[in-house]
């Protein structure tokens, strides 16, 4: 796999990182009513997909960008979710990283005694936007910091997890957008920088040839999705996992034989 080159293309590849958390995000809405943390956790992703695209397109360097993104996401968070009753603070002090660790707290506390779909309190507003720059920084930094991408879906696939095992219907949309933005990314990152596919014309033409089947195979598996999304969604047990309930069988009576002699049976013992 070639390394992804600065410019355009570190662009268009944080820009699917982004997209396919976007999509993913939306699944939450299964279990958490949806809400103004819906459109405040996508103008974060975009915020900071944009601080990253910036950074990895003037730099060489894997780490930067996200540490550069993980400091800038901390400050938002306490600046965001931590400032003091009343009035908001930019810097952050020891009382507001008080409060944002109480903050986080009070909502797994409220996510872990409520029962889907459940309201989106403050606290509960502030793990839910927190986890989704997490896994962007996270997905962006394995992607094109470390470059493997395909190794990208993995922390994208937590933010489907919620939904999938408490049996939620998911957005058939949002799949296809989150599959193909990293179905895309694949491609993207296969196909040879401009400068390595020159250097040859054998290195041309094949540079040619994998960009091509990559961006036909991306094609072909939406429209895939897009065509079977209906079929599969009346197969049964589509988007459910059933874990086993252990303890809740059925309560009978015992019925003993008319003819049981206990004394006789415990007596020849």
């Amino acid at each position: 796999m070639s390394t992804l080159a600065r410019g355009t293309r570190a662009w268009l590849a944080s820009g699917l990182c982004a997209l396919a958390v976007c999509a993913s995000l939306v699944t939450l809405t299964g279990p958490i009513v949806a809400g103004s943390w819906v459109p405040a956790s996508i103008a974060a992703i975009v915020a900071l997909f944009a601080l990253l695209a910036l950074v990895r397109s003037v730099t060489t360097a894997w780490w930067p960008p996200t540490l550069i993104g993980l400091v800038v996401v901390g400050l938002g968070m306490l600046a965001t979710f931590a400032s003091p009753p009343g009035r908001f603070q930019a810097l952050p002090t020891s009382d507001s990283v008080a409060r944002l660790g109480d903050a986080i707290r009070a909502g797994l506390a409220y996510a872990n005694a409520s029962r889907p779909p459940v309201d989106a309190t403050r606290p509960l507003e502030l793990l839910v936007v927190g986890g989704a720059l997490i896994v962007v920084l996270i997905a962006d930094l394995v992607a094109l910091g470390l470059s493997a991408p395909a190794w990208s879906a993995l922390p994208i696939l937590a933010l489907w997890l919620p939904g999938i095992a408490l049996g939620r219907e998911t957005s058939t949309w949002s799949f296809i957008a989150a599959s193909g933005a990293y179905l895309m990314l694949l491609a993207l990152t296969a196909a040879p920088t401009p400068a390595a596919a020159s250097r040859t014309a054998r290195g041309r033409a094949d540079g040619s040839r994998r960009t091509t089947v990559a961006a036909f195979g991306t094609i072909a598996v939406t429209l895939a999705a897009i065509a079977l999304a209906p079929v599969a969604g009346s197969v049964p047990g589509w988007s459910t996992i059933r874990f086993p309930d252990f303890g809740a069988g059925e309560s009978r009576s015992l019925q003993l034989a008319q003819d049981l002699d206990m004394r006789e049976s415990l007596g020849s013992r």
